[in-house]
């Protein structure tokens, strides 16, 4: 099972109503995702909230972070700023339940990018 099936499989199973976000491209044979960051868009009905989605395993889940708050940083901050939450998901190779960072408010504006994040 890839990490964006186990991410999608978790959500569905917290109740969330979840699709994919990132599109493939055939020609270069890439995957590219919304607005740089988003690989799934989750809604929470019960939290009445929005949640964009990044899928990583743990071994990539600062860079994944890092990419969010520096190289789509503009886009994240628009997201955040229209209301949506976002997070970064990841994955151990073990049974152990996944790692969350939720990216707030202030995590994307923050004047140092790429500083820690919050965990739930």
């Amino acid at each position: 099972m890839t990490i964006t099936q186990q991410t999608v499989e978790y959500l569905r199973a917290a109740g969330m109503v979840v699709d994919l976000a990132e599109k493939w491209i055939p020609k270069s044979r890439i995957k590219q995702d919304l607005f740089g960051f988003i690989d799934l868009i989750a809604l929470d009905m019960a939290g009445q909230r929005i949640i964009a989605v990044q899928c990583t395993d743990n071994t990539n889940f600062a860079a994944r972070f890092r990419k969010i708050t520096n190289d789509c940083r503009d886009n994240a901050r628009a997201w955040v700023r229209s209301g949506g939450e976002i997070w970064v998901m990841a994955f151990y190779k073990t049974d152990q339940p996944p790692r969350i960072a939720v990216l707030t408010r202030d995590s994307v504006e923050l004047s140092n990018p790429g500083a820690a994040p919050e965990e739930e």
